[in-house]
């Protein structure tokens, strides 16, 4: 269920991506490195796949647990949501950084067992 959504989310940068002239992407003041891109996309996809298993109060707990996310990682809502926004039109960037998330998420679900 957890790499459903994961797919979902690149399958929809990767179609944005090929919209864009690569020329014209502004860089972000605030973009979020690649490496700590794909820790947070991962911690974002574990979260979902969680939450998917809650059904009660799911938009209160989802909401909050979004913003402890963000705080533990140190950036705001919006430069994730500009650096996601960035990173999806570069796809050879977006392709790196989705390989790292399912490492990472591999890694993980191997420690849990």
């Amino acid at each position: 269920m957890q790499m459903k959504s994961y797919n979902v989310i690149f399958l929809c940068g990767l179609l944005l991506s090929a919209c864009y002239n690569e020329k014209t992407i502004q860089k972000p003041e605030n973009l979020i490195e690649q490496e700590k891109m794909a820790i947070i996309i991962s911690d974002f996809t574990l979260l979902e796949a969680t939450m998917n298993t809650v059904a009660a109060n799911r938009a209160l707990v989802d909401s909050t647990l979004k913003v402890n996310l963000f705080d533990e990682h140190k950036i705001s809502q919006e430069q994730f949501s500009e650096s996601l926004l960035y990173y999806s039109k570069k796809p050879e960037e977006m392709k790196a950084i989705q390989e790292q998330v399912i490492e990472i998420i591999t890694e993980k679900k191997n420690l849990k067992k």
